[in-house]
């Protein structure tokens, strides 16, 4: 059955608002984190609310650890809810994550299931439920798709860069995801500067351009997969995490045919270990 594309666009929209929710929250094992941030996201659809997602990072000088969780709301709940949840944990080596696991559940009208572990960037063991199902149209995955890769939690959190961390040096890379099911490329690229100010953080932000190049583990003519393929309209903003020598995801923008999809932050506050003792922690940036 082919779709048109306004109608494949509607059976998505309930995927793209818990994605968009879907943000990184990260929580430490042992409570030792030299600085912990939390941030509350809210998507929107052509101004419409349709997610919330919360986010907490705990890492210090030699590893991190993240988990997260998102839902739908309002209409797209009615649509056919989302919601979903994601970890990621590691170690640090210079300016880069390297996770050692990942997984996430997503909750639509089915379940899906994925845990990885992971060593300097090469998937060791791999979890999916369902499994996929062999598929001709598919564009298949192979070992080598499986190298030299990130996970998409951990490739939320980049390496300050340039003046005062945010500056356009920060947005020259080429990030390599693999999130389970798909393998796919970010290539960013510096576009502006901005300010922005929400609770817990005023100050500048760099935004870069990207652009979706898909790998393996999608259908070449899939509508969705082609319309990002072609968007040359897509940003990310980023902003530093005081403490830290990384920039976390402020906002991120990706126009549809039914509006710009929106995720942006309502609650970006770090504090660290020393001050929590002390139970004084929040830092306004």
């Amino acid at each position: 059955m082919v779709l048109s594309p306004r109608r494949a666009w509607r059976r998505l929209i309930p995927a793209i608002a818990w994605a968009m929710a879907l943000v990184a929250a990260t929580g430490g094992a042992d409570g030792r984190a030299e600085e912990r941030l939390e941030a509350k996201y809210r998507a929107t659809l052509s101004g419409l609310t349709i997610g919330t997602g919360d986010m907490v990072l705990e890492i210090d000088r030699h590893q991190y650890s993240m988990s997260g969780n998102g839902h739908t709301v309002g209409l797209m709940r009615v649509l056919g809810g989302g919601a979903g949840e994601v970890a990621a944990q590691g170690a640090i080596s210079g300016k880069r994550l390297m996770a050692t696991s990942y997984a996430h559940t997503i909750r639509t009208k089915k379940l899906q299931i994925v845990k990885m572990a992971l060593a300097r960037g090469t998937v060791k063991q791999l979890g999916v439920e369902p499994p996929v199902e062999p598929d001709p149209e598919m564009v298949r995955l192979v070992d080598a798709h499986k190298r030299g890769v990130i996970d998409p939690l951990s490739a939320s959190i980049v390496p300050a860069a340039g003046e005062g961390g945010v500056g356009p040096e920060a947005c020259n890379q080429k990030m390599p995801i693999f999130d389970g099911r798909l393998r796919f490329d970010l290539e960013l690229s510096y576009k502006r500067q901005a300010t922005v100010r929400t609770d817990g953080y005023a100050g500048p932000a760099v935004v870069c351009s990207v652009r979706f190049e898909p790998i393996s583990g999608h259908k070449k003519d899939k509508y969705a997969i082609r319309y990002l393929r072609e968007n040359r309209e897509m940003e990310i903003w980023f902003v530093p995490i005081r403490g830290t020598p990384f920039l976390g995801v402020y906002r991120l923008f990706v126009p549809t045919p039914l509006g710009p999809g929106v995720l942006e932050a309502t609650r970006f506050v770090v504090s660290n270990g020393a001050a929590r003792a002390g139970s004084l922690g929040a830092r306004v940036q």
